[in-house]
């Protein structure tokens, strides 16, 4: 498979995720008890980043009742500094099927996970985009009087030679965006010293139009 399907699949399924996460916390939002709550303290914790290293985060620990019961729970959101000081008072959505779980009315807490992993999938739509685009050579410019066109990285397949020693020669470039492979035809451009079976050559590829292409020689439109 390639590597740049490999991207595109996992930012579709980080995608999925923050939408899930994302829906999840708008139902509780919408659809749970909404109350007030105490900040009765901070517990201290901490995590570790990809090199090993750990450092100190507070999840602020809540106080509120719920139908008479008072209930006592840690977030499970903890930041350096903390989102919320002892004695801070604060709006809490709690999962009516469950008082024990809920949300606090702070940004970090409802949209961190959905925002995180938003962020994560179009950096990786962003890496798919950019190695599908690049991965057969890729470059997009403006030709004088035509338009813009790709410039493509073409392999050499078979050159034959023609009268007056001219060579005619065909090129084959697999597009990595959708895997079609497209032949080109080309004489008159290249010398038979130039031009050898396994060689690469640059084609000018108008995208809208694959049939419509010229060699990259003196006898092509002019970059603008």
């Amino acid at each position: 498979m390639k590597i740049n399907y490999i991207f595109m699949i996992l930012a579709i399924g980080l995608s999925c995720g923050s939408y899930y996460f994302a829906m999840k916390t708008t139902r509780l939002m919408n659809h749970g008890h909404k109350v007030e709550a105490k900040v009765i303290e901070l517990s201290k914790g901490s995590v570790t980043n990809s090199k090993g290293r750990s450092s100190i985060v507070y999840h602020p620990v809540f106080e509120y009742i719920i139908s008479g019961k008072t209930y006592t729970q840690v977030s499970r959101v903890g930041t350096n500094p903390s989102t919320f000081d002892v004695g801070e008072k604060t709006n809490l959505y709690i999962d009516p099927e469950n008082p024990s779980r809920f949300i606090s009315d702070a940004f970090v807490d409802k949209w961190g996970i959905p925002g995180v992993l938003a962020f994560i999938s179009l950096v990786f739509f962003l890496i798919s985009y950019f190695i599908g685009r690049n991965s057969g050579g890729v470059k997009s410019l403006h030709l004088n009087g035509k338009g813009r066109f790709n410039r493509i990285l073409a392999e050499v397949t078979t050159v034959t030679k023609k009268e007056n020693n001219v060579y005619w020669f065909e090129a084959s470039w697999t597009d990595p965006v959708t895997s079609r492979n497209h032949i080109f035809y080309i004489n008159d451009y290249y010398q038979a010293t130039e031009v050898l079976t396994g060689k690469k050559i640059e084609v000018f590829m108008n995208p809208e139009n694959y049939a419509e292409y010229y060699p990259l020689s003196n006898q092509a439109p002019k970059a603008a």
